[in-house]
């Protein structure tokens, strides 16, 4: 059963829940489930602004990061959520669907990015030392792999949450 069966009028994150009706337009389905524990709400937003607002990723490369994390741990809510917001933020079509379907990005450094990300998904944080110096080699700061141990963070809470409450797309995420 969906989490959202759960979901009631009367809610600790009700604040929260108007901050994003009032971002977005609506209230994401997703926000809904993250609104069952107003903790879990507040600590999710906090890494997301973190990471959107204060790391030295671009703002692909944030994507690169969202994209791949999502595409892994198979939650195509972010996977949605994050395509529409990478093709309205202005990345190529073409990145955007590689990304989604797991193959190589055509800028080499992106690539390394790309790659870090997926290993550090499916070991689970265990990296080689080589794993690391590729990802340095390709022209990224110790400091920006940090930066996206962040990103890969607060993802795998949103995965996590929409993937076990089985978080229905919202109509803006189909079209």
């Amino acid at each position: 059963m969906p989490v959202q069966a759960f979901c009631s009028s009367s809610n600790t994150s009700d604040d929260l829940l108007e901050n994003a009706s009032e971002r977005f337009g609506f209230i994401p389905n997703a926000h809904k489930v993250f609104s069952l524990s107003r903790s879990f709400y507040e600590g999710y937003q906090k890494l997301f602004e973190l990471f959107s607002d204060s790391t030295s990723l671009n703002q692909e490369e944030q994507h690169i990061v969202f994209i791949t994390v999502s595409r892994i741990n198979g939650c195509g809510y972010c996977e949605a959520a994050h395509k529409m917001m990478a093709s309205q933020s202005g990345m190529a079509q073409e990145a955007v669907e590689a990304l989604l379907s797991g193959k190589p990005l055509n800028n080499l450094k992106q690539e390394a990015l790309r790659m870090t990300v997926k290993k550090i998904v499916e070991s689970r944080g265990n990296l080689s030392p080589d794993d690391l110096q590729e990802f340095i080699g390709a022209g990224y700061t110790i400091g920006q792999f940090m930066d996206v141990l962040l990103g890969v963070t607060s993802k795998i809470m949103s995965n996590y949450a929409n993937l076990i409450a089985q978080t229905e797309l919202d109509d803006v995420l189909t079209k």
